[in-house]
């Protein structure tokens, strides 16, 4: 399982161009060990540990493969954890299921191959929740209670939801400890606290960034989605932009002919697979309700009082949770043909989702990479570029290492839609010049693109007009006789 878990995640890693996170990650990465520290906390609110293990890979290579590498290597190794956990928690046939669930799951294959810290933080958490196990049920010593503390501080160094799952992990050993063993638990996290306190620190005193999508509002559909994507995977049914278009709800009725069966089977897989571990395993069930409930009440709570939407990759560390119900299930369905049908349709959905994410363009991330090789090949070294945001002028930047003080991210409120305030700003922007590039790249806001779009489009002609997988790529050169104050009016 681990060898076809690492096949799956090597398969196309390269494929596609980094999207803007990840060249964040990777541009990070980059600094100094002082820079990484000081811009982790401010850029991405997010400590710098996973920067730190991706900062020698940026050094020696700057492709994709080999920068998504490490991501790709924490996932094979969650597996084997995954495992041992699982053999714990329910038995060695769960076990069996559970690890060939999570070695196709196209939710996790997606994160494995990312430059970004979620599959490290999916590996840190599983290891952390496997030597808690290991000093509870197996009765391991002191050696491995220091790997248990260094392992879930680590956790909160790798990302600021690591911080729910060590509440998770603090449940688990009162649920698995004699009541008499309580304040020693308390003392051992009150230890990783103190850990982890410097991290807590930088993040509440240093300057935040504002999420690129905080204007979204908490969506109680998000949550259905949430597990719809855990057992899919983001590339069966609509894509992420799709979702984000104003015609979404054509693209949702379109898929419920899918979704609603394949989500109604699961879900009531689901809860037969906590009934089931109810009635043989409580220690084990309550263990999983406490997974499951902690670090997702977490992400709710964190999108209504926070600058932080709500997103399914900020439950991530639930996923494993999901699998263990569900292979539960599919382990004590009755009758052996029940159970390789439920095996089976969970692996026909996912290898459908894997062939689109590989193969299908509908579900690729932003081609920054062939929308920047093209810019470098026909723009001139003085040339403006205007990006649609502040981050789509990373991924400019990174492909291809033009001048900074060239590139414009432009974006004055995530919900300013006024014409005026808007003309006035690209007004300033443009000066005097006659021509410039306009670089359009996963903006969600279509109405400030529509005036942006309107403005460019009476004042000057489209004299290149380039679209790419998600990115449009357009050089704009000035009108003969414009009158521009005729063309705002």
């Amino acid at each position: 399982m681990s060898l076809l878990a690492l096949l799956l995640r090597l398969f196309h890693l390269d494929f596609q161009s980094f999207w803007h996170d990840e060249i964040l990650s990777v541009m990070l990465a980059e600094g100094t060990w002082k820079e990484i520290y000081k811009n982790s906390y401010i850029m991405t609110n997010v400590p710098p540990f996973y920067y730190y293990v991706i900062s020698p890979f940026t050094k020696s290579s700057a492709s994709e493969f080999f920068l998504r590498l490490p991501s790709v290597l924490f996932a094979v190794f969650s597996v084997v954890l995954f495992y041992d956990i699982l053999k714990k928690l329910t038995d060695d046939r769960s076990a069996k299921i559970g690890v060939l669930i999570l070695s196709v799951s196209a939710f996790h294959i997606w994160y494995s191959q990312e430059a970004r810290p979620y599959s490290m933080l999916i590996f840190i958490a599983l290891l952390s929740l496997w030597l808690l196990l290991k000093v509870l049920v197996d009765n391991k010593g002191f050696v491995w209670l220091i790997g248990f503390v260094l392992s879930t501080a680590a956790l909160f160094y790798c990302h600021t939801l690591g911080i729910a799952f060590i509440g998770f992990l603090f449940t688990a050993a009162i649920l698995y400890s004699p009541r008499k063993e309580w304040l020693k638990w308390v003392g051992i996290f009150t230890l990783i606290g103190v850990l982890v306190s410097p991290a807590l620190w930088e993040l509440y005193v240093l300057p935040k960034l504002r999420s690129a999508d905080s204007f979204r509002e908490f969506d109680v559909l998000a949550i259905p989605y949430t597990f719809w994507v855990f057992i899919s995977g983001y590339t069966l049914g609509p894509s992420v932009p799709e979702l984000h278009s104003a015609n979404h709800i054509k693209y949702i009725k379109e898929a419920l002919i899918y979704i609603v069966p394949i989500g109604l089977f699961f879900s009531a897989l689901f809860g037969y697979g906590l009934w089931v571990m109810k009635k043989k395993n409580r220690p084990s069930f309550w263990l999983v309700l406490a997974w499951i409930f902690i670090p997702g009440f977490f992400a709710i709570l964190g999108s209504l009082f926070s600058n932080q939407p709500f997103n399914a990759r900020y439950v991530l560390l639930v996923f494993p949770a999901i699998l263990v119900v569900l292979s539960a299930a599919m382990t004590e369905l009755p009758g052996v043909q029940w159970r390789r049908i439920a095996v089976s349709i969970f692996l026909l959905v996912n290898i459908i989702s894997l062939a689109n994410n590989y193969f299908n363009s509908r579900y690729f991330r932003e081609d920054n990479r062939s929308a920047s090789h093209y810019f470098s090949e026909n723009a001139d070294k003085n040339d403006l570029a205007i990006c649609s945001a502040f981050y789509a002028k990373k991924g400019l930047l990174y492909y291809t290492r033009y001048p900074e003080e060239k590139v414009i991210g432009y974006r004055p409120s995530k919900f300013e839609t006024r014409p005026e305030i808007i003309v006035n700003d690209l007004q300033e922007i443009i000066g005097e010049r006659d021509r410039f590039w306009f670089y359009l790249s996963r903006n969600y806001n279509k109405r400030q693109v529509a005036v942006i779009r309107q403005f460019f489009d009476k004042s000057f002609n489209r004299v290149i007009d380039k679209k790419f997988v998600g990115v449009e790529l357009t050089y704009y050169k000035r009108k003969a006789n414009d009158d521009t104050n005729n063309a705002i009016q």
